[in-house]
């Protein structure tokens, strides 16, 4: 591994007028990148929150771009986990791979 994946860009949730998460809501989300630095599918390991919400942090990871993971110079196709805290402002840090998937979201 020579350079982890990482954001080209700030990632901006659009959270819908009205919608209130509960205290300590979250999204956690598995993404898989490709070389081009694409988002090519999203699974949604576990979420506290309205489906509309959810489905907010889905669209705008959806339409992320990244700078894709490199080993030896040469980009190439990874997985990234990550959680959206709605506490607040939208707060977004990265988790282990090992989280369980629940549901698939293409």
């Amino acid at each position: 591994l020579s350079k982890e994946p990482t954001l080209a860009a700030t990632v901006k949730l659009d959270v819908p007028r009205g919608a209130t998460a509960p205290e300590g809501g979250k999204v956690a989300l598995r993404l898989w990148i490709g070389e081009s630095g694409s988002v090519d599918i999203i699974v949604v390991v576990r979420t506290n929150v309205p489906v509309i919400m959810t489905e907010t942090a889905v669209t705008a990871f959806k339409a992320a771009r990244f700078q894709p993971e490199e080993i030896n110079g040469q980009p190439v196709k990874s997985q990234l986990a990550i959680e959206v805290s709605f506490d607040g402002a939208a707060e977004i840090r990265r988790l282990p791979l090992s989280a369980p998937t629940m549901l698939r979201v293409r």
